[in-house]
């Protein structure tokens, strides 16, 4: 892919990097904000939660006016500008920002009530499953309890 005409700042690219560190991510994300000869800079998104990625794509998606300075008002999103070197990307692929923001829109994350009742529903149906075990066999806390390496 020539870089020249294809990646602009706004595009959302996704790709395989050759230089990436221990423990960084060696395929980024990266919604562009420039692009000179050597060097592609932008917003990693897999380093931000899915409101920030869905507004950041609202907003810049296809932005040939797009750059750190309109991010750099927001930490969070500056926490994930990243600068790459051209030789090391490989396996690029310019995205499609619609398809993205309506794959955003149909997930969705899970309150902190509908985690406590997920909780507790599969507390209450261990319970049920060890007292019928209990109930099946009334001795089998006994032999658990004489060889603690039993798998019963």
């Amino acid at each position: 892919m020539d870089f020249i005409q294809d990646v602009k700042k706004g595009s959302l690219i996704s790709f395989s990097y050759m230089f990436h560190k221990a423990g960084h991510d060696a395929s980024p994300n990266v919604m562009v904000t420039n692009v000179d000869s050597f060097y592609v800079w932008g917003v990693n998104v897999h380093y931000l939660t899915f409101p920030y990625i869905r507004n950041l794509l609202q907003k810049n998606c296809n932005n040939p006016l797009l750059s750190y300075q309109n991010i750099k008002g927001d930490k969070f999103v500056t926490s994930a500008f990243r600068q790459y070197k051209k030789n090391g990307i490989r396996s690029l692929k310019k995205l499609d920002c619609d398809f993205v923001l309506n794959l955003l829109g149909s997930s969705r994350a899970l309150t902190p009530t509908e985690v406590e009742a997920i909780r507790n529903t599969i507390n209450t149906q261990m319970s049920q499953v060890i007292n019928q075990v209990s109930a099946l066999n009334p001795n089998i806390n006994q032999v658990s309890a004489l060889n603690p390496n039993s798998n019963i």
